[in-house]
């Protein structure tokens, strides 16, 4: 079974942005440190765990206006993909986001993720960039 919640211990907040480096930045070459956005201060942050407690993946959310929520940094382990962990991680963002008052969650997919949101609700809207010219990413959306 997978919990998500946000990261308390200093402990958390290290494996919160381990996985997030990892999982969106090693492989592609990036710096270390480039997993730290701008506007992290400002975002909800979802760690999820296993049955075990140990944390298996993540993102964040914020806000682009009063009524449009965005998820960014998903990251989910390789071995515990496929597993429900990625779902879980999109249900607490948006059950946040509801709470705070968006009417609907946009997120930006990477090429290959583009089913796994599809089966969480989202809809494709449009291409939108290749990032570091080398991961087309996708526009989609979801009425909460």
């Amino acid at each position: 079974m997978v919990t998500v919640k946000a990261p308390e211990t200093p402990q958390e907040w290290e494996k919160y942005f381990e996985i997030r480096y990892n999982t969106l930045r090693k492989e592609w070459g990036q710096p270390i440190g480039s997993e730290h956005l701008a506007d992290d201060h400002s975002s909800v942050h979802a760690l999820a765990f296993d049955d075990k407690n140990n944390p298996v993946g993540v993102c964040r959310m914020h806000f682009n206006n009063p009524l449009e929520a965005q998820i960014r940094m998903m990251g989910v382990l390789p071995d515990v993909r496929t597993g429900g962990v990625g779902t879980a991680l999109i249900k607490y963002c948006e059950i946040k986001a509801k709470e705070m008052g968006a009417k609907k969650m946009v997120l930006d997919a990477r090429d290959y993720a583009i089913k796994f949101y599809e089966k969480n609700g989202y809809t494709l809207v449009k291409q939108t960039h290749v990032l570091w010219g080398l991961i087309p990413h996708f526009w989609m959306q979801k009425d909460l």
